[in-house]
């Protein structure tokens, strides 16, 4: 269907509505807009879609089921009219005019938490490089930023500097307390234990906020300048993940990232320099795995780069997580290593490399949640291991797994 154009200015914040049902009703009606015409960017889908999973604990009933003084048919009983509500308000506002209003509450709430967001990515770099808080910015992180600023300059227009004051206070609150956290090198000055742990969560919970922002913004802007869309899509109706759609109409899942990679630059035989290797991984209609890389890094560092994933090969031993087993030093004893396939396209605008079916069949063969080892070095044919404290490139297969088990489960007559 024809995507909706939003023309109308956005107010300076979104209102609170009376009570959180009300506030999902709104937002859940808007992402089903969303999602089948169009309106929103993916990082304000999934930004929307997290606000109404807010609103939605924070309703009495939500509470109640939780120590179940509520039971699950009881709160399906109450929770299936409100549905039903927004099912029918999706069906007859449709791709029409009357969707503005919704689209434009989704695209307030998320704007305040992206922005919040890249306003914490923002300090975190301007902190000394010898600070553990130390997050770098490079250059297309930093004109993605730009570009989003840009894009919500002109959507709030006059009102746009009070929205970023604003969204500057509250950032602000969610570092830790000045008067308790020195910040460089994460030291703490005359704290107890608690006072340490909160400051700590608080420091993490921030750096959290940023990178998850960044990488949002700087993925989506990227792939719209290699002239892709980034769409939801929905698993189940319990996971929405993003997906690229190509300029001939196909749409490939992204199943891991956006993430970065620290990708090791030799300086001299006693120094290097570590560079951030943007990339997402996406499932193929054949069920190959395609990793696209993007990025200043991977546009100067890649030309003999070897690229793999080691993907577990038998069961976990017992009584041993996916993560713990990631962690050990033999991790890849019972591992086999795929070589990405060099592609001759450039995906999203970086190189792009292919891995058969045969690693998507090995990577969801065992746990749902399992890990493969993504290994990205700018040497030709290397093979280094670390030991598993310091090993990069945690790969999921949670997405995969998830979308092979589905379409398995859907051609089974």
């Amino acid at each position: 269907m024809k995507l909706l154009a939003l023309l109308v200015p956005l107010i300076l914040a979104t209102p609170a509505l009376a009570a959180p049902v009300d506030d999902y009703v709104q937002l859940s009606v808007a992402l089903g807009i969303n999602q089948a015409c169009g309106g929103l960017k993916y990082f304000e889908h999934s930004r929307a879609l997290a606000a109404a999973g807010d609103a939605l604990s924070g309703t009495t009933e939500h509470r109640l089921s939780l120590d179940s003084r509520l039971s699950q048919d009881q709160y399906d009983a109450w929770f299936a009219p409100i549905q039903a509500e927004i099912d029918a308000k999706v069906a007859e506002i449709g791709c029409t005019q009357a969707a503005n209003p919704y689209l434009q509450v989704a695209r307030g709430k998320a704007s305040q938490t992206l922005y919040q967001g890249l306003v914490l990515a923002f300090h975190f770099a301007s902190l000394p490089d010898i600070d553990l808080n130390h997050i770098p910015l490079d250059t297309l992180q930093q004109r993605a930023m730009q570009n989003y600023d840009f894009y919500l300059q002109q959507l709030y227009g006059a009102n746009f500097q009070a929205f970023s004051d604003q969204q500057k206070q509250l950032a602000a609150q969610q570092l830790p307390p000045v008067d308790t956290y020195s910040g460089l090198m994460g030291a703490f000055s005359g704290l107890d234990a608690a006072s340490i742990a909160q400051a700590t969560e608080f420091a993490w919970n921030a750096r959290s906020a940023a990178t998850s922002a960044i990488d949002a913004v700087t993925f989506e802007v990227t792939a719209e300048t290699a002239g892709q869309m980034v769409r939801p899509l929905s698993i189940g109706g319990r996971w929405t993940i993003p997906q690229l759609r190509q300029p001939d109409g196909s749409q490939l899942p992204v199943v891991e990232g956006p993430s970065v990679f620290p990708l090791d630059r030799n300086l001299d035989d006693s120094q290097y320099e570590r560079l951030p290797l943007h990339y997402v991984a996406v499932l193929m209609p054949d069920r190959s795995l395609r990793l696209m890389f993007y990025g200043e890094a991977a546009g100067t560092e890649m030309d003999q780069a070897t690229v793999r994933l080691y993907i577990r090969n038998a069961p976990l031993p017992p009584a041993v997580s996916s993560w713990t087993m990631f962690n050990r030093d033999d991790w890849r004893q019972d591992a086999t290593g795929f070589s990405g396939v060099r592609l001759t396209e450039p995906c999203l605008g970086g190189p792009c490399y292919s891995f058969p079916p045969q690693a998507t069949d090995m990577l969801v063969a065992f746990n749902e949640g399992d890990y493969a080892e993504l290994f990205v070095s700018a040497k030709p044919d290397d093979d280094t291991d670390v030991p598993g404290a310091l090993r990069m490139g945690r790969f999921s297969n949670f997405y995969t797994y998830k979308l092979v088990k589905t379409a398995s489960a859907q051609a089974t007559p």
